[in-house]
């Protein structure tokens, strides 16, 4: 596992199995301590089956305990999947707030456009 240096993560826990949602608590713990600037953002997989072990208040204020963005999704379906790397790239890019950003070392370039800065909250 690699995240020295990552500018986002994502963690994916499956909404049908309590102790994986219980165990990203222990990632962000992890990636907080190699990296304190790191964005997050929670996927919840497997939304398409409609029968969660994990209760969606607790989802929600887990989401705005932490102000990160849970997403629930499907790869079955690619529900929510799109949504995932939007909101990825949208908390990576409002870090830099100047609108660019640019490191040639990783070999990744981009310019917000006007409408990157307008992230939904979590609540």
């Amino acid at each position: 596992m690699y995240y020295r240096d990552a500018n986002g993560a994502v963690l994916v826990f499956d909404l049908t199995i309590r102790e994986t949602f219980q165990k990203v608590e222990k990632w962000v713990e992890e990636l907080k301590i190699f990296n304190k600037e790191i964005d997050i953002v929670i996927a919840g997989n497997k939304a398409d089956l409609n029968k969660y072990d994990v209760d969606r208040d607790e989802l929600n204020k887990y989401a705005c305990d932490n102000k990160f963005p849970i997403v629930l999704t499907s790869a079955k379906t690619g529900e929510g999947v799109q949504d995932v790397f939007d909101s990825i790239f949208k908390k990576i890019a409002k870090r830099f707030s100047n609108g660019k950003f640019n490191d040639k070392k990783k070999g990744l370039t981009f310019s917000e456009d006007e409408d990157i800065n307008k992230a939904k909250g979590c609540c």
